[in-house]
């Protein structure tokens, strides 16, 4: 039984899917199992299957007809005031980042300026990740943060909010993240934050994946009627564009611990191929 099998496909571990599926007994039922089984397992499909039956139960493809969607322009250092005002106003929230170090950084920073914050990922121990999803289930964490492996598994009734702190690769990702929230005919939101590098991925992501609007800038209020506006200024109470004599606020570093350099907070890092 190969669960995700297209996600072990397209991430690289076919050639270890593969070694093992030889090892196996000639005479064997092989069953593949995923939201979508797409021309990414074909290898296993015509290799390891013979005359195989297709069963397919519900929608091939998650249903965000009751999702608005919200491109916003941020760069690194704009995006944790951002997050933590959305996730303030929006409520409970799936936060994807592009690598285990990321989720787990981020989490942290939002932490720190009063959003609780769990990550999810495959470097957690499984009770770790169990805890984390109960936690959220729960309503005791806010903001999930995690990678695309292992958001797989999480299923929530009630999320509100996807937010795209890192794009994701492509548009497939993207619809998969994106189906964490508004489930069951309920609404949701889904917001990626585009560093201004990435404005021609963000549009072709857009156009992949079939979602209509443009990139706009993040001092536009972004969320359904009822919701308050984003603030570029950090989660300070003002309205949205209002001007500070003092400047942002930054958190107080606990006793003891080293204080973090912004290029040691805001570091770029290289996406692991492997959860």
């Amino acid at each position: 039984v190969i669960d995700e099998a297209d996600r072990m496909a397209d991430m690289g571990f076919l050639p270890t899917v593969r070694k093992l599926l030889d090892m196996t007994a000639k005479r064997r039922q092989t069953q593949l199992y995923s939201a979508t089984l797409d021309n990414d397992v074909k290898v296993l499909v015509d290799r390891y299957q013979h005359q195989p039956v297709r069963h397919e139960v519900g929608e091939t493809e998650p249903d965000l007809s009751t999702v608005s969607h919200r491109f916003i322009e941020a760069d690194r250092p704009q995006k944790l005031a951002l997050s933590a005002d959305l996730i303030d106003d929006a409520g409970p929230t799936v936060v994807f980042c592009r690598t285990r170090h990321g989720a787990d950084r981020v989490a942290k920073q939002l932490k720190r300026v009063g959003i609780k914050a769990a990550p999810i990922h495959g470097g957690r121990s499984q009770g770790q990740r169990t805890r984390a999803l109960e936690a959220f289930a729960d309503g005791k964490v806010a903001a999930l943060v995690a990678t695309d492996v292992a958001a797989r598994g999480i299923h929530v009734d009630g999320v509100a909010c996807v937010l795209h702190f890192d794009l994701p690769p492509d548009p497939k990702d993207y619809v998969h993240r994106s189906g964490r929230t508004g489930r069951a005919g309920n609404l949701g939101t889904v917001v990626a934050l585009v560093p201004a590098a990435q404005k021609r991925d963000a549009a072709k992501l857009r156009k992949g994946a079939g979602i209509e609007g443009q990139l706009v800038e993040p001092d536009v209020s972004l969320l359904p009627e009822g919701h308050a506006s984003f603030r570029d200024a950090g989660r300070s109470g003002r309205p949205a564009g209002a001007a500070s004599a003092k400047g942002p606020k930054h958190p107080k570093p606990t006793r003891g611990a080293k204080p973090a350099r912004a290029d040691d907070r805001f570091r770029t890092e290289r996406p692991e191929r492997t959860e």
